[in-house]
């Protein structure tokens, strides 16, 4: 059995970094964009504000480096798993408005 070094102990434990919150501004986007499609309701600050809260959390929690192709992986598995987790809560969101009877839009009803 081999003792870690603090180099090994540094790769085991991860880090944090740029490339972290690149990853996890696309995702948080992602994430938005499709909530918005599949709510048909969305805002400029609302799609500012998952990419801000994606990119710090990305900072903190995701990979401070690896390879172009671990780096890559990433990004397209993190906004795709966001995009349609996003669209998916999105519907669920307007059918329920739908059900309830809130949803308005094009009735003149304000």
């Amino acid at each position: 059995m081999r003792e870690l070094t603090i180099q090994d102990c540094e790769v085991v434990s991860g880090g944090f970094g740029p490339v972290g919150a690149g990853i996890g501004a696309v995702t948080g986007a992602t994430t938005y964009i499709g909530a918005t499609i599949g709510s048909g309701t969305g805002l400029l600050g609302g799609l500012l504000n998952s990419t801000v809260v994606g990119a710090a959390t990305g900072f903190l929690l995701g990979p401070a480096g690896g390879s172009a192709m671990q780096v890559g992986a990433n990004l397209i598995i993190g906004s795709q798993v966001g995009f349609y987790t996003g669209l998916a809560g999105g519907v669920v969101e307007s059918s329920i408005s739908d059900q309830a009877g809130t949803n308005y839009s094009g009735t003149n009803y304000q």
